[in-house]
């Protein structure tokens, strides 16, 4: 039997199917034609542009391209672009991309609920303000002049605000604040899509404890806004309506349903201790009062402040089964907020105990409980990250979670949020218990991390995203954990 040339050729390259399927408006019902689809291969170098096509008369597309490794599709129309992941092993034939018509009209978009984070630390008031946006119709709300979030920005922050906007099952992305025609009014250009888009504003104002803090809400919300300050600092002013305490952190709330609102803040968080241990060549973790806290306080606050934001968006989410979380994120998150403000003012009890690259804390009860070997997966590529512990959210301690998260990431905790937004928590939780008995994930798992990130989460059930877990547990207490790395597979 003889075998062409043509013929080996053809046996030696790998085969592969076209991307293709249909533009789906959903505003109409109707395939879509005339849309931009775009391929993207993900790799560590980021996004780098396949190929584009228009859709046909029938909203029909076809890209005649590999796909191996994890790719993006990216759908502009009618001026917004919508995206949809490809990852490894995933069908790439007969998808179904939608899309929907745009107006700079609100229409069904509305502000659900506003919420104000006050962190006063070594003469800065530290601001965070999250916006909830709910879009139930079938239009995406899209104003580039005009902007979709219009704020108010205190003239004393000069100007420099940072924005985190987070689509509808998106991640979170950088944004800018511009300046309008009005006075200290700063707008957003980012397009609201049908159903919940995440928007958070960070800045910061010098702070004298007793001194006064003027809001102004520009986009008014369906309920009122909440204003939130740690434990320890308190907040008076006209209009405040107080909804008690998170129970664990003690962080108290109040609603605020005025328009403009004064307040009054006294108090301060402690200062960290001196970092006198400069010529380690890791991050120190201690038993009471991890050095990753004390000597980086600045990163620290801001990654309570995200905590803290995150569990109250997640609290207005729907809700999780209380058989899998004892509580709302919101608990958690601020009991982790507690904690770290805590540590952060607390005295080492011992020497610190330089962590090197690789290795766990040395000075911890904590232990793993599965190999306690790297995920082996480009640290770009990381998508999530999921904290289940057996009791409160803090019993991990945010040392001993800073050296297994740089253990099994092969990155330090500041990288890690930098790069997925957030860590969530999930409290009260059997997963490690489920996960060492049956050496699977449990259902359970799927469950909580769903409520958060159904998209990805249904992947990783597929196989087609990965997931690296650690296990831990404390001998001395009696208390395990679970950490939970979703990749994209490379």
């Amino acid at each position: 039997m003889k075998i062409s040339a043509a013929g080996i050729l053809l046996l030696a390259l790998p085969a592969f199917a076209a991307v293709d399927g249909t533009v789906i408006n959903k505003t109409t019902g109707k395939p879509q034609p005339g849309a931009t689809v775009t391929l993207y291969k993900l790799g560590q170098a980021g996004m780098e542009s396949v190929e584009s096509v228009k859709s046909g008369p029938g909203g029909q597309f076809r890209i005649d391209r590999p796909t191996a490794g994890p790719h993006l599709i990216q759908t502009a129309f009618d001026g917004v672009t919508y995206n949809h992941l490809l990852p490894p092993g995933a069908p790439a034939s007969g998808l179904s991309l939608e899309v929907y018509n745009s107006s700079k009209q609100p229409g069904a978009a509305r502000v659900a609920r506003h919420f104000v984070i006050f962190q006063p630390s070594g003469g800065r008031l530290g601001v965070n303000e999250g916006f909830v946006f709910n879009n139930d119709g079938a239009t995406t709300y899209n104003d580039p002049d005009g902007g979709t979030l219009k704020f108010y920005l205190p003239p004393a922050a000069n100007g420099a605000a940072k924005v985190k906007a987070t689509a509808p099952q998106g991640m979170p992305i950088d944004r800018a604040a511009e300046k309008t025609a009005r006075k200290d009014i700063y707008k957003i250009d980012f397009p609201i899509k049908p159903g919940e888009t995440d928007i958070q504003i960070t800045y910061d104002v010098p702070y004298t404890s007793g001194g006064v803090f003027e809001g102004k809400v520009i986009a008014a919300p369906q309920e009122a806004t909440l204003l939130v300050v740690p434990d320890g600092i308190a907040i008076k002013g006209e209009g405040l309506e107080s909804k008690g305490q998170e129970p664990r952190s003690k962080a108290a709330v109040y609603s605020v349903k005025s328009a403009t609102y004064k307040v009054e803040i006294s108090g301060d968080a402690p200062a960290p201790a001196a970092d006198s241990d400069s010529a380690d060549s890791g991050p120190s973790l201690e038993e009471v009062s991890p050095k990753v806290l004390r000597g980086n306080m600045k990163w620290i606050l801001g990654l309570a402040f995200a905590i803290l934001a995150l569990g109250f968006i997640v609290l207005y989410r729907a809700p999780i089964p209380n058989t899998l979380v004892d509580a709302h994120a919101l608990r958690a998150a601020a009991a982790y907020l507690g904690f770290m403000a805590k540590a952060a003012s607390d005295r080492p009890s011992a020497a610190a105990k330089p962590l090197g690259r690789r290795g766990p804390p040395t000075k911890s009860a904590w232990r793993v409980t599965n190999p306690n070997i790297p995920c082996k997966r480009p640290f770009n590529l990381l998508q999530r990250v999921f904290v289940f512990t057996s009791g409160d959210a803090n019993a991990l301690g945010a040392g001993v979670l800073a050296g297994y998260l740089q253990d099994a990431a092969e990155n330090t905790l500041e990288e890690v949020v930098k790069q997925v937004g957030a860590i969530e928590f999930v409290s009260h939780s059997t997963v490690e218990a489920e996960i060492d008995r049956t050496k699977k994930i449990p259902e359970a798992a799927f469950q909580a991390m769903s409520a958060i990130a159904p998209a990805l989460v249904a992947q990783a059930r597929s196989g087609a995203v990965g997931v690296c877990v650690r296990t831990l547990d404390d001998p001395d207490s009696g208390q395990s954990a679970a950490l939970f790395l979703l990749y994209l597979n490379a």
